[in-house]
């Protein structure tokens, strides 16, 4: 179970530029979605990655207000249960890619991450739900994405 939810969370952590936006959905807990979510090759849910694939991330969202740190969240939820999955680069300041902390109420900021999705992960589908969360524990914006981990030759 925990690899599947490495696995799902990696997907959704991990999916690079697209041409459009990826198919998310807000959070429901009154945190922003991003402006923009672009995940690699993800277009329509669910967002269907690879074993032994890199999903790279990148989010374009507004701060709104003063920020000193931030820290990525993962969560993969499947069959109802919610399983928290530690993000590789746990300071999410390091992941700005236009931008450093501190970060200024209203700045406009680019986040990258990069996530492997290793061949050992089972093959499962589930909803990812990824949260920024300021120094405080405040979430600064957040999204769901529906995603399916796949063999690589699928």
């Amino acid at each position: 179970m925990k690899q599947f939810v490495s696995s799902v969370v990696l997907i959704v952590a991990g999916l690079a530029f697209a041409s459009s936006d990826a198919p998310v959905t807000d959070c429901k807990n009154g945190v922003s979605l991003p402006l923009q979510t672009q995940i690699s090759g993800c277009e329509q849910a669910p967002c269907v990655v690879k074993k032994g694939s890199t999903v790279v991330l990148n989010l374009t969202f507004r701060a709104p207000y003063y920020i000193e740190e931030l820290r990525p969240e993962a969560v993969a939820i499947i069959s109802g249960i919610s399983i928290i999955y530690p993000v590789a680069e746990p300071d999410g300041c390091k992941s700005l890619v236009n931008s450093t902390c501190p970060i200024n109420a209203d700045e406009i900021v680019h986040y990258q991450l990069q996530v492997p999705i290793l061949s050992s992960y089972p093959t499962v589908s589930g909803r990812i739900k990824f949260t920024i969360y300021d120094e405080f524990n405040k979430g600064v914006t957040c999204f769901v994405v529906a995603a399916r981990i796949v063999a690589a030759g699928s």
